[in-house]
């Protein structure tokens, strides 16, 4: 293993060491992705090919290629069909909402990848969304794509929690060069509606575009958020202790297992965690790595 670390690393690691192992070590993906994870690449994905000027349906054959390359059950590959028959809909919603503001934005780059050299001897490696300056201020602020379920109060809460982005801002100041505090979050929310008894599902999907683009202001939503030089300080330090204590489990090959109800959501790995099953994993190849360790 190559002495990398990104912001998700980190997190898996400080999470569960041995789900770490799976991920990173062994390289193990769950044959059934969680259908957020697909949604939320495929967003960010449509809305890169935007801010290039290129189509939206270019991106959309793109991520159906890479999830057919893949050992997929056919229920995940007829519930990606079913996000990228929405995500037209989903990009023009966006747009709508977003386009008169967006003209006062600046893009100083887009997806832009770094690496940053730490003290331990690890390279940090990941990937921006979009660093931009305002034109109205001349301030260079960072943005950063989430898509949620719901977006309430609570939710923008423990976004000022989310330690990701202190290490986008740590790499756009000393990777890029820029003086940046804030990110702007760009959030993509989710109609909460149901499939209708006896409604089939090109109906349902038709409705839930049509939402989309009848109600766009109430799906999307935008908060800056500043973080202080302390924070971000203190981040680069945790991210060099991380990193020497990865190392120091490489080499023991100790990996700890954690309790699954001591942290928060389901863990893909608990199979194999508890009954050693594992016929529903596959080991990616170099092809089908995180793009953040393949700068």
């Amino acid at each position: 293993m190559r002495k990398i670390i990104t912001n998700s690393m980190r997190t898996c690691f400080l999470d569960c060491q041995y789900k770490f192992f799976c991920e990173y070590v062994r390289r193990l993906s769950p044959i059934k992705e969680p259908d957020y994870f697909r949604w939320g690449s495929l967003v960010h994905l449509c809305a890169e090919h935007q801010d290039l000027g290129e189509p939206v349906a270019d991106a959309i054959e793109t991520f159906r290629q890479q999830i057919e390359e893949r050992p997929h059950t056919p229920r995940v590959l007829e519930e990606t069909e079913a996000m990228c028959n929405l995500a037209p809909a989903v990009a023009d919603a966006h747009f709508l909402k977003w386009h008169k503001e967006d003209e006062f934005y600046e893009h100083l780059g887009v997806e832009t990848k770094f690496k940053l050299p730490l003290s331990c001897g690890w390279e940090f490696r990941g990937k921006i969304d979009k660093p931009m300056r305002d034109t109205r201020t001349g301030e260079s602020l960072l943005l950063e794509r989430k898509t949620a379920a719901s977006v309430t109060e609570n939710y923008w809460a423990n976004i000022s929690l989310d330690s990701q982005p202190k290490g986008y801002i740590l790499a756009a100041q000393e990777a890029l060069g820029l003086d940046v505090h804030k990110v702007l979050y760009d959030v993509y929310g989710k109609p909460q509606i149901r499939l209708r008894k006896n409604e089939m599902p090109a109906a349902f999907q038709q409705r839930l575009a049509d939402t989309y683009l009848h109600d766009y202001e109430k799906y999307f939503q935008r908060r800056l958020i500043p973080f202080t030089q302390n924070e971000i300080d203190d981040y680069k330090q945790d991210l060099d202790g991380v990193a020497q204590d990865i190392e120091a489990h490489l080499i023991s090959g100790n990996w700890a297992k954690h309790h699954p109800q001591n942290r928060f959501g389901a863990c893909a790995f608990l199979p194999l965690c508890t009954r050693g099953d594992e016929s529903g994993y596959y080991v990616r190849d170099d092809k089908n790595l995180n793009p953040e360790l393949t700068i």
